[in-house]
């Protein structure tokens, strides 16, 4: 039996997406697919080379040289830190319109639970249009997931304390030859004891993995005084780079 050509298994796969979105036009799906493809390119080049990397690890880790299994088991963890960057990466490429993936869905809350709806409102604006350096900027920080709160004005502090890590690593970027502006979305938990985890970056339009593995870093280094009560919460800045417009 044939496979099903490529095309109509994406197709099929269409088929599920939420009914609600809207098909692009010819125009705009040919510019989303350049968009893609040119983000795409050097994704996939660095894909190839750390799974045969792996591969290469792999049998190593079968030989009788004991230094030879260690530097083996060291490259794996290595290899594995890289191929996760390379998945924010991936999503990166994609907007995030188009990703088939679970939509948060908020209900309604009745009874005792309606006493505390307000404060564990499924999104809830921290901060927007502020200018945390030069040349980071917070477009809007939002509560926008979780069971638990931490205080607006801890999040705000902890992300200010950690702002000049975030300048650098646009610094850091420009001084490989990049001059362009753009914008990221750093998402981050916080938990009951005040310790972030989780840190994620998507919807990056520098489309460049080692500045949204810098800014993955930086988020590492927030601590939220009083941490969270109610349970974990997930925050997410959306943060603007370059020179004031």
């Amino acid at each position: 039996m044939r496979s099903p050509p490529l095309l109509a298994v994406a197709l099929t796969l269409f088929a599920v997406q939420d009914a609600r979105a809207q098909d692009p036009t010819p125009d705009e799906a040919e510019a989303r697919a350049s968009s893609a493809l040119a983000c795409l390119g050097p994704v996939q080049s660095q894909l190839t080379t750390h799974v045969r990397l792996l591969r290469e690890a792999k049998q190593q880790l079968e030989s009788r040289d004991a230094a030879v299994r260690a530097d083996a088991a060291r490259a794996v963890i290595s290899l594995e830190q890289r191929l996760d960057d390379l998945g924010e990466a991936l999503r990166a490429c994609v907007p995030r319109s188009a990703r088939l993936e679970p939509r948060v869905e908020v209900h309604e809350r009745t009874g005792a639970e309606a006493n505390v709806a307000e404060r564990n409102a499924a999104t809830q604006v921290v901060e927007r249009d502020v200018a945390l350096r030069r040349l980071v900027h917070v477009v809007v920080g939002e509560r926008v997931d979780g069971r638990g709160n931490a205080p607006p004005d801890a999040v705000r502090r902890s992300v200010r304390e950690v702002a000049g890590r975030l300048e650098q690593c646009y610094e850091s970027f420009l001084e490989r030859g990049a001059l362009q502006t753009g914008t990221a979305i750093l998402s981050f938990t916080v938990t009951g004891n005040g310790r972030v985890e989780r840190t994620t970056v998507e919807q990056n339009t520098l489309r460049d993995t080692r500045f949204a593995s810098c800014l993955r870093s930086a988020a590492g280094h927030m601590r939220i005084q009083s941490g969270a009560s109610g349970g974990d919460a997930r925050y997410a800045y959306t943060l603007r780079f370059g020179t004031s417009q």
